[in-house]
């Protein structure tokens, strides 16, 4: 998860996304997790200190602060699933995932003047859910997503244990 923070004010709703909206994505998502028995880290990646934080203190959720930016980059590119902030940062790791993402759409405005920005307002992708502006989320899209996920880890994990029997 990609928490913008740092480089953007609170009162800036196009780029800043509540502790309390994070909450409950995070909540949604780690209840469906638990359903279908998927272990599961959650990883928050953001600038601050852990006290700006203190309300996504759950079990199973880890603060990664002002850490190297490459890392970081990779970690998003890497996760089976990624909730995204709002920016080119997480969208751009979100590019070349092959995870689940989930992001924020959002209604552009006549005050944006690049058209690459024009990405945050679409859903390039099956694999990308959309949230909404409370944090919830179409919780049947995730499950299908979710589902071929492990599917295709299982096939993965069936084909690397064929090859590791197989004799000279």
């Amino acid at each position: 998860m990609h928490i913008r923070r740092g480089d953007v004010p609170a009162d800036d709703s196009d780029y800043f996304t509540s502790s309390e909206t994070i909450l409950r994505t995070i909540i949604e998502l780690k209840s469906i997790l638990d359903t279908h028995k998927v272990k599961y880290r959650i990883c928050a990646f953001s600038q601050g200190n852990s006290a700006d934080f203190a309300e996504l203190s759950l079990p199973g959720v880890e603060l990664f602060l002002d850490v190297d930016a490459v890392w970081t980059m990779q970690e998003l590119i890497e996760a089976d699933i990624l909730i995204m902030g709002k920016g080119c940062f997480s969208y751009c790791a979100a590019l070349i995932s092959n995870g689940i993402k989930i992001f924020e759409p959002v209604t552009l405005s006549g005050n944006d003047f690049l058209p690459s920005w024009k990405w945050r307002s679409l859903s390039p992708a099956e694999s990308w859910v959309p949230c909404r502006a409370d944090g919830s989320f179409d919780c049947t899209a995730f499950e299908h997503q979710l589902l071929l996920i492990i599917q295709a880890k299982a096939m993965l994990q069936q084909s690397c244990n064929q090859s590791i029997n197989l004799r000279p």
